[in-house]
């Protein structure tokens, strides 16, 4: 993936395979990087996509705003969530 913006260390804005703007996110993931390089993809944790241009730009502020520690907290929150879910939909 091609890095089109770097936001900070562990964000990048890309393109997707249909020229879609996408916010990447992995540790480190920018860092010592420039516009136009390529970024590893085992380096990629997440991959978020907006459904236009202004829902992107917002993200991007709230993604950069927050802390990373709070952004993975959540992440391990909500699939805790989906997995205590998933266990309560089996067992009916």
């Amino acid at each position: 993936m091609v890095i089109y913006k770097i936001l900070n260390n562990n964000l990048i804005l890309s393109r997707d395979g249909q020229g879609h703007e996408v916010i990447v996110k992995g540790c480190g993931i920018a860092f010592q990087k420039k516009k136009g390089q390529q970024v590893e993809e085992s380096r990629i944790e997440k991959i978020f996509t907006a459904e236009n241009a202004q829902i992107s730009k917002e993200i991007q502020g709230y993604l950069t705003a927050i802390p990373e520690k709070y952004l993975d907290f959540v992440e391990a929150f909500v699939n805790e969530v989906n997995r205590d879910e998933q266990n309560i939909l089996i067992q009916k």
